[in-house]
């Protein structure tokens, strides 16, 4: 890590701790305590600790802690790199998922406090994780033998990568959004006999968010699903770029959404309930009409307030054909 203070002619080198980069949980700048925090897994053999590093604004290393888990679920399972929670030192929780006898594919989840005291979730005891399949009958069977496998320590009957987003404060605590995607192996051809790329699918399946209390007690959990995303990546570097854009209302409910072909695809999840639609990008004018759009995308903004943004080719009966560039604000209220 290089510090970097214009008001000075040097650069400095920082402290680090060195790993494999899929071993990052955590790198990002808490503004409230102005510092910079780090957290990596750390694995030797059949023993696993989570390692993590505050760094302050002037460079200073300000303290860290090595977590050493008190328990594992069984001795097939492996922690898998973990996301902090926001707030003061004293209080950070590390929230991250585990597998089942490789570190690729996630399993569950678990919390864990600074004593090292743990707790699991499987997938098959959250209320809604395989709601994304195509009926309740199927979710509930799965569900069903999500519990049995677990049971007997076996492997999960399906293989997820997991993308964490940064763990954001909620009223109740902490909330903890990923997003799934089950691998498709294929293999593309290219001009020439010999030129074949290896390579898998991410199918994006659904995301999740676990709401925590300050403990790391999951309190309750709700899901998206997501049906217009799937993408071919090499085998040797996928995307962990986020899908769905988040925010979470003074009351607690977590907004997701995502855009497809000019098109806000949302969901508000709360504890028992969750309501979802779809609404279209305002064209300028209301004899417009869209032709193609092209990098599109929308971000969180503000509070419960969205920015969409992108180009389009519109047609209109009284103006030639043109592009645009549009910006557009979406307030969930």
């Amino acid at each position: 890590m290089l510090h970097l203070n214009p008001k000075e002619s040097e650069i400095r080198i920082l402290p680090a701790v060195k790993g494999k980069a899929k071993n990052l949980g955590e790198f990002r700048v808490d503004t409230l305590n102005k510092t910079l925090e780090l957290s990596v897994l750390e694995t030797k053999g059949t023993n696993t600790r989570l390692l993590t590093r505050f760094v302050s604004a002037q460079g200073d290393m300000l303290g860290g802690y090595y977590l050493q888990p008190k328990e594992l679920p069984t001795p097939n399972q492996l922690l898998r790199p973990a996301r902090l929670t926001p707030g003061p030192t004293s209080q950070k929780l590390f929230l991250g998922s585990y597998s089942y006898d490789v570190d690729e594919f996630a399993q569950g989840l678990y919390s864990i406090n600074l004593q090292g005291e743990m707790k699991y979730y499987d997938f098959g005891k959250l209320s809604h994780f395989y709601e994304y399949r195509s009926s309740l009958a199927t979710s509930l069977r799965m569900k069903a033998r999500a519990l049995r496998k677990e049971a007997k320590g076996n492997a999960p009957i399906k293989q997820y990568r997991m993308f964490f987003h940064h763990v954001l404060p909620h009223p109740q605590g902490y909330a903890l959004i990923g997003e799934l995607f089950e691998p498709i192996t294929e293999v593309e051809y290219g001009r020439s006999e010999t030129s074949i790329r290896s390579g898998f699918k991410q199918l994006s399946v659904h995301a999740f968010v676990c709401v925590f209390d300050a403990n790391g007690t999951l309190l309750w959990d709700n899901s998206f699903k997501l049906t217009h995303n799937k993408k071919l990546v090499s085998t040797y570097a996928w995307d962990n770029s986020p899908i769905i854009h988040k925010a979470i209302s003074p009351e607690g409910d977590v907004i997701m959404a995502y855009m497809k072909d000019s098109e806000i695809f949302y969901k508000v999840l709360q504890a028992k309930s969750s309501s979802s639609d779809r609404i279209p990008i305002q064209l300028p004018k209301a004899t417009d009409k869209r032709m193609t759009s092209s990098q599109e995308d929308i971000q969180h903004w503000y509070g419960t307030n969205f920015i969409t943004y992108g180009f389009q080719r519109i047609s209109s009966k009284q103006e030639p054909s043109r592009t645009v560039f549009y910006l557009q604000q979406v307030a969930f209220k």
